[in-house]
């Protein structure tokens, strides 16, 4: 019994002195203060960069012959969620014109748009 009872309290010390190897210490205010101020701050965004990335893009609708006027006017609610009259404004100028400005704004949305309309056997391209 003597030994299984000095077995337990090394098993203990051995689990104590583990233990106290991977505790973290806190860090003093002062410390936490210091660390803070030498993390590098980014540097500031050039916010009329990033306006040109993100738009400027429009996406064109081009006037074709096979296309109904009731089927474009629907293609361009559904894909570009235009009102009715806004779409009917699109259908018309790129029925008269030959092209319209369908919708403007980011590349990516462009892209989407674009491949939305022609899903549904439209003309679309984008632009600058």
């Amino acid at each position: 019994m003597c030994s299984r009872g000095l077995e337990n309290q090394s098993l203990a010390a051995q689990r104590d002195k583990v233990a106290n190897q991977y505790e973290t210490p806190h860090a003093e205010p002062e410390t936490l203060e210091r660390i803070l101020a030498e993390i590098e701050t980014p540097p500031e965004l050039n916010l009329s960069v990033i306006s040109d990335v993100l738009t400027g893009w429009n996406v064109l609708l081009w006037n074709d012959d096979h296309n109904s006027m009731d089927l474009v006017v629907t293609a361009l609610m559904r894909t570009i969620e235009l009102s009715f009259e806004r779409a009917v404004e699109i259908m018309f100028e790129a029925h008269n014109s030959g092209k319209a400005v369908a919708w403007s704004g980011a590349k990516e949305l462009a892209e989407l748009y674009r491949d939305g309309l022609e899903g549904y056997g439209l003309t679309a391209t984008i632009s600058r």
